[in-house]
């Protein structure tokens, strides 16, 4: 039994450092770069679960278990738990020798993963010779990585791809749905000329307020026009107030299972040749998940099939942190 349990142990350390290179590269990913380490152990805001167990007992087999899953909190989904519980480590594997096979699968996993999620290296590598942030924007995002919520924040090159979207339309009217703590919002209103506006749409005004703070010091103030109530009853108000087709961009980021509702009364408030943006269409992978039924994967679901045969705009998916569908109206 020792040289199984060596052997158990030795698979398991394996697997726990191929899953921790892993998770470090998607929390990452999600923006949590203050991130330094993972840990496996519980605290009060756990990065992920750790969890192998065997049957000690010489007469069975001895089973690798394992439990891995983000924080809720960080905004990782349960598709990770479900794909690796289920689909990657088949209950029928018996002998802990196999650990070798399921590392390998693992490693399958991994690699379709990092079609999506940057090495490491390779990622720091890309903000080396390309991110130019904002000192309010860099502070921004350091305030927010502080609050509990703060996966919500997109990363820094995905505002600098919005505010690079922002220059090419020649923006000077812009749409936010989904504030959090103002940094695509600051990104947006930077990018634009001293007469650009955005209608900025958020229901709370805790977060907000963070946002507000830091407009303030980057002198844009006055740029954005934050509105707090329901986005629905913002973008229907615009569009019976005579703000049909004028303005350039919208960006969408907030509930996803208002999704469809938000995307046809910004199409209706953007002008042809204008451009909307909508994050997380990925939803953490759980567009693919065939098990994951929840309100906010049907809705995302549903609406990137609406937007694949959309006949009313221009489309591309690109895969920039948790999927950004761009569609150009026609």
């Amino acid at each position: 039994m020792r040289q199984k349990s060596e052997r158990y142990q030795g698979a398991a350390a394996k697997l726990r450092a191929r899953i921790h290179g892993f998770a470090t590269n998607y929390l990452r990913a999600i923006s949590l770069r203050h991130c330094s380490t993972v840990d496996f152990v519980a605290h009060p805001h756990p990065g992920l679960v750790w969890h192998a167990a065997s049957c000690p007992d010489a007469s069975s087999t001895s089973t690798l278990e394992l439990t891995f899953q983000l924080d809720h909190r960080l905004g990782a989904g349960q598709w990770i738990k479900s794909a690796l519980l289920g689909d990657l480590f088949d209950p029928s594997c018996h002998n802990v020798c196999t650990a070798i096979s399921i590392q390998s699968r693992f490693s399958v996993l991994l690699m379709s993963f990092n079609k999506l999620i940057l090495p490491e290296e390779l990622h720091d590598y890309m903000l080396s010779v390309s991110l130019r942030e904002a000192e309010a924007l860099k502070k921004l995002r350091k305030e927010t990585a502080c609050i509990p919520e703060r996966a919500m924040q997109i990363p820094p090159e995905q505002g600098q791809f919005l505010a690079m979207l922002v220059r090419m339309l020649g923006a000077t009217r812009a749409l936010e749905v989904g504030v959090f703590t103002g940094y695509s919002a600051l990104s947006v209103a930077l990018a634009m000329p001293p007469e650009g506006r955005v209608i900025a749409c958020d229901v709370n005004e805790e977060w907000t307020g963070v946002a507000k703070r830091y407009w303030e010091k980057a002198g844009v103030s006055e740029k954005i026009d934050l509105r707090i109530a329901p986005a629905m009853e913002t973008l229907d108000a615009l569009i019976l107030g005579g703000e049909r087709d004028r303005f350039d961009f919208a960006f969408i980021d907030a509930d996803k299972e208002n999704y469809p509702g938000y995307y046809e009364r910004c199409l209706t408030l953007i002008r042809p040749g204008g451009l909307i943006a909508l994050d997380n269409t990925f939803l953490d992978g759980k567009v693919i998940d065939e098990g994951d039924d929840g309100a906010d994967t049907k809705a995302i679901r549903s609406l990137n099939q609406t937007l694949h045969t959309d006949e009313r705009v221009e489309l591309s998916m690109v895969p920039i942190a948790d999927g950004l569908t761009l569609a150009l109206k026609r």
